[in-house]
């Protein structure tokens, strides 16, 4: 359960690809997620955790708190201007993947390679949105890109993985 929150994450909990640019939770590409045991799990979870932290700037952050609690231009500009003014928040803990397992995947016959290429493609997917937004947004329905073609092998074997 806990290995589907660290991988879903991905979701739009605010992630975007490490330096790597290329999810490999350490796993063989080619071995189906129905397969895993709970210690390729955890190991699993601790390759990938970093790489689904977000890297968007202190402004393009302040920008989405702004966004998100106003409705006008004038105003995601004034609560972005505040959230900048505010000392910089300390970096979250570290996910702890310690209680990773692999009952979500039990049902799920599809490979690992596909999860990590869903995953990728999700990832950019999400930081290109994150990085485009402006307070210029304000008062627009905001939506989230959709699911890219990369994740449809995921979406179709094990949509319980999927929200999109």
């Amino acid at each position: 359960m806990k290995f589907r929150y660290c991988l879903i994450v991905a979701g739009l909990a605010l992630s975007a690809c490490g330096d790597s640019g290329r999810i490999d939770t350490g796993l063989p590409r080619s071995k189906p997620l129905n397969e895993i045991t709970d210690a390729e799990a955890r190991r699993a979870c601790e390759n990938v955790v970093d790489d689904l932290e977000i890297m968007l700037t202190r402004e393009q952050d302040c920008t989405l708190e702004g966004l998100l609690r106003a409705s006008t231009e004038a105003d995601c500009e004034a609560a972005r201007d505040e959230c900048l003014a505010r000392p910089e928040p300390d970096p979250p803990a570290p996910e702890d993947c310690s209680m990773s397992d692999a009952s979500d995947f039990a049902d799920c016959p599809a490979t690992v390679g596909e999860l990590e290429d869903c995953l990728d493609a999700r990832l950019a997917s999400n930081e290109s949105f994150l990085r485009s937004l402006s307070c210029a947004d304000a008062g627009g329905e905001l939506s989230y890109p959709p699911l890219p073609e990369a994740c449809r092998p995921i979406a179709t074997q094990c949509p319980d993985l999927i929200d999109d």
